[in-house]
């Protein structure tokens, strides 16, 4: 919601803004991205965390080698 309102009110103040005030917008529309992106993970985090689940020790040699 918060990027989506940001970048309306950039389309409606195009013409009206000047080249620091995009800057500004675009770098509150990332930050809002980035602060949705972290939103979802914990959410997704949470979710895991609540299931009973046995966790296992991996060695990450042996999956960096299968995706390389």
């Amino acid at each position: 919601m918060i990027t989506s309102f940001l970048q309306l009110l950039e389309r409606r103040y195009k013409n009206e803004l000047d080249s620091d005030a995009h800057e500004f917008i675009d770098y509150a529309v990332n930050g809002a991205k980035r602060l949705d992106s972290m939103i979802n993970d914990i959410l997704i985090y949470s979710r895991v965390a609540k299931k009973k689940r046995v966790l296992e020790r991996v060695d990450m040699n042996t999956v960096l080698k299968k995706h390389a």
